[in-house]
Order: structure tokens, then C-alpha cells, then sequence
């Protein structure tokens, strides 16, 4: 893992945000987790679920770019 020093220019937003990582199956959104409690943020909740549950379920928003 990075270094506390490395990992602050990657997350710089407040420690105080409510935060819920997440990618396809929930195995980098861990990693995320790990880094950002490190850095002392508060808040930080993993959805398991992930990608693969919200974006197969065709009732729930999905915002686009």
C-alpha cells in the first residue's frame, strides 16, 4: 500500500464526508477502504454488493456522462 503521504493526494476530500466505495464485486472498494481509514477518515462503509448488484437492477438511477 502507499504511503500515508501518497495516498492524501489521491483522496482529497473532507474526512468528515460520508463515503461508500464500490466497484464491480466490491474486491478494490475494500482496498479504497483500508487506504482511507488509514488516512483517518471517519465514515466509510463498502457496498458489497457493488456494480454488479445496482447496475443489474434496471429499477435503480444510474447517472450518466
Amino acid at each position: 500500500m502507499k504511503s500515508k503521504e501518497e495516498l492524501s493526494k489521491l483522496y482529497e476530500f473532507s474526512k468528515n464526508d460520508e463515503i461508500v466505495t464500490y466497484c464491480q464485486g466490491g474486491y478494490r472498494a475494500a482496498n479504497s477502504f483500508l487506504a482511507l481509514k488509514k488516512l483517518g477518515f471517519k465514515d466509510v462503509k463498502v457496498y458489497l454488493g457493488s456494480w454488479g448488484e445496482w447496475g443489474n437492477k434496471l429499477d435503480l438511477p444510474v447517472e450518466q456522462s
